[in-house]
């Protein structure tokens, strides 16, 4: 699944993200900004991970230090001694949340690791494209790119290329492709866009092949979230290349004013099957019959540009999986959840149930209405920034339990609503808890 999530990604990322950063950089008047934007963004979540884990490292039950690169997997699920962590343990809801934030993936499976390969391919078309993209309209004819270990880390290219230890891959469209720049972009997808300012579109020439949105708002002469500037994002996702119909789609937003930013995250995938031939992901392989979806909020603060402290946070991070039409698949549902303030008190709370696919989930909430989901593990705390995980929770935080009906969060629609309704209501964002809403905005 990995590989095949990483080509995709890097295929339909890279032809639109990158050339855009070099046009951004001469319209906002300092070079670079969406690829420096992205590079801020990277190092902010991973350091709001870092931070959850008491700088850098993470006491957990007094067993051991988590930290990113030994207490994560190559897919950002907890491990402990290189062993998947049981979802039984009680720091598995926690570690679930640090290692999406912390987690140095080759691959969109954390928060950092969707944002380094959008930048990998960023820093590539640099490298290889004169000048930029014009932002007025028009198309541009691609064919390749070509990706080496000055721009992306070795995993990203093993990965890309299907061999391990090449120092470069070459990722090519079949038939070719267009890529549309814009300023204000109002692409079919986002016709009544007010929020974006600068908008690139990939479509292959070969209908249904691949089509890539990526969208983007910064602010002016800084997209430095630690040095005051404010970053967003949200991209979309689809064709063969990307697994059939399936729509995918991530959005990212560092803003605020003074030492306190919020930050928000939401990722969204739908690969669930009815059938083998299901055109949503025609393969059969361990690529499909699963989804995944992701919302996180938090305060963050900055002290010498590093996260300082994490507040206010809400997060959910759901899991399913649906037997139907794919090889290696299983029924099973899950969701983890966090609340809470890393100074003071962070709750974690993971449940799960086998042998239950998500479309099995129409109507049901996380209490009342819903009695088969689990809990697997007791409820975990973090007391205070530097301390075990702990099954003694005193005056931490009541575990989020979001409200909602499950079945649309877990398994979200195959449509491109999510990044039309966001270029009019402002971007991601929102106040309060995370729920299980569909779409949660500020306004």
């Amino acid at each position: 699944m990995k590989k095949i999530l990483l080509i995709a990604t890097a295929v339909a990322l890279g032809f639109a993200v990158t050339r855009c950063n070099s046009g951004l950089g001469n319209v906002a008047g300092a070079g670079g900004l969406m690829s420096s934007g992205m590079k801020s963004s990277i190092t902010t979540m991973q350091s709001m991970g870092n931070a959850m884990g008491g700088s850098g490292t993470f006491a957990v039950g007094g067993l051991n230090i988590l930290s990113a690169a030994t207490s994560c997997g190559t897919h950002a699920e907890p491990v402990s001694g290189g062993i998947g962590l049981p979802t039984t343990d009680p720091k598995y809801a926690l570690q679930k949340f640090y290692c999406a934030m912390a987690a140095d993936s080759s691959g969109p499976e954390s928060v950092s690791g969707a944002v380094s390969l959008i930048n990998a391919i960023v820093c590539a078309i640099e490298k290889q494209t004169t000048g930029g993209l014009p932002f007025d309209g028009s198309s541009i004819a691609i064919t390749g790119i070509t990706l080496d270990l000055s721009c992306a880390k070795q995993a990203q290219i093993d990965s890309m290329s299907g061999t391990t230890g090449l120092t470069s891959a070459v990722l090519t469209i079949a038939g070719g492709a267009n890529v549309t720049s814009a300023k204000n972009p109002t692409f079919s997808e986002i016709p009544g866009n007010t929020h974006y300012s600068h908008g690139v579109k990939i479509e292959s020439n070969t209908p249904g092949l691949v089509k890539f949105i990526i969208v983007a708002k910064f602010a002016a002469g800084s997209s430095d979230p630690a040095k005051g500037g404010d970053f967003e994002f949200a991209t979309l996702g689809t064709g063969t290349m990307m697994q059939g119909g399936a729509i995918e789609f991530t959005a990212g937003k560092i803003y605020g004013s003074g030492a306190v930013k919020h930050l928000w995250y939401e990722s969204r995938l739908n690969r669930a099957k009815t059938s083998g031939g299901d055109p949503i992901c025609p393969s059969v392989a361990g690529s499909c019959g699963f989804s995944r979806h992701t919302r996180i909020s938090t305060d963050i603060s900055f002290v010498n540009g590093d996260i300082d402290t994490v507040s206010n946070m809400s997060g959910i991070i759901t899991d399913g999986g649906d037997a139907a039409g794919s090889s290696g698949q299983t029924d099973q549902i899950s969701v983890a959840t966090a609340t809470g303030n890393l100074a003071t008190g962070l709750t974690g709370k993971y449940f799960s149930k086998s042998a239950l696919a998500p479309s099995a989930l129409s109507g049901a909430t996380l209490t009342g209405t819903f009695t088969g989901m689990g809990e697997t593990a007791a409820t975990s705390c973090i007391l205070s920034a530097g301390s075990s995980i702990t099954t003694t929770c005193g005056a931490a935080p009541s575990p989020l339990m979001p409200t909602g009906v499950m079945d649309t969060f877990f398994s979200p629609a195959n449509t491109s609503t999510w990044l039309t309704d966001a270029s009019t209501h402002g971007g991601i964002g929102f106040t309060g808890s995370a729920t299980f809403a569909d779409e949660q905005y500020a306004q």
